[in-house]
């Protein structure tokens, strides 16, 4: 049997955020394979994912081109974690592989961004950087963040993963006087306040069992309070 189809949904919206329109067409025309075109558009967002799907081998064949995606549009997916969101991500992406073992190359990259951790109550800024996807690594060069205090925590190095659900980290992270929490008990009834810090820290392990090396130091303007 052979099918096509054409599927459109006007103004999406997920986790109480509008994510845009999206149109998706999927055939089988060609034997063994699904050809695929979805693009997403509206609310300042224009992203297209156009390639093919191998029946047989389970292999995919996929281009992505994010050419604007807005942080605010994305951030229900968060389901609360992440609020206040603005900027936006784009990048070009090779999706090869298999569900299993994908591989991804390209560059993604982060505009004006910016977002609040909800637990954290603490918001960051990140302008004008890039994390990079060659297959299984990904890669941080002088990756920075800010805190609301323009106060920069540097992060070098890089993950690697087959799957994107387990990982290995050979990470550098600095930070000086960096305001990691500014939180109330109604944020986070476990810990909360004003914790600022200066560290260098080695991040290596995966993600079940992290190796963490370094020193953190605790600056005088923290405020903080741990609930035992």
């Amino acid at each position: 049997p052979i099918f096509t189809s054409d599927l459109t949904i006007d103004k999406f919206v997920f986790g109480g955020e509008t994510v845009g329109n999206i149109a998706l067409k999927v055939d089988n025309k060609t034997v063994n394979i699904l050809s695929a075109n979805m693009t997403l558009s509206g609310e300042g967002n224009d992203l297209a994912l156009l390639g093919k799907y191998m029946i047989d081998s389970e292999n995919f064949d996929l281009n992505l081109d994010v050419n604007q995606l807005n942080i605010k549009s994305i951030q229900g997916f968060s389901l609360g974690n992440i609020t206040d969101g603005k900027g936006s991500l784009s990048g070009q992406f090779k999706i090869t592989g298999n569900a299993s073992e994908p591989k991804v190359n390209g560059e993604l990259f982060f505009k004006d961004a910016g977002f609040r951790i909800t637990k954290l109550n603490s918001y960051f800024t990140v302008n004008d950087e890039k994390i990079a996807l060659r297959n299984e690594d990904i890669a941080f060069d002088n990756f920075s963040i800010y805190d609301e205090n323009g106060n920069e925590l540097g992060v070098n190095g890089k993950m690697t993963t087959q799957n994107f659900r387990d990982f290995n980290f050979d990470l550098a992270v600095k930070a000086d006087d960096f305001r990691a929490i500014h939180s109330k008990a109604t944020d986070n009834e476990l810990f909360y306040g004003d914790l600022f810090l200066f560290t260098i820290l080695k991040i290596g392990g995966t993600l079940d069992n992290p190796v963490v090396s370094g020193n953190i130091e605790i600056n005088d303007e923290t405020k903080f309070t741990v609930v035992m």
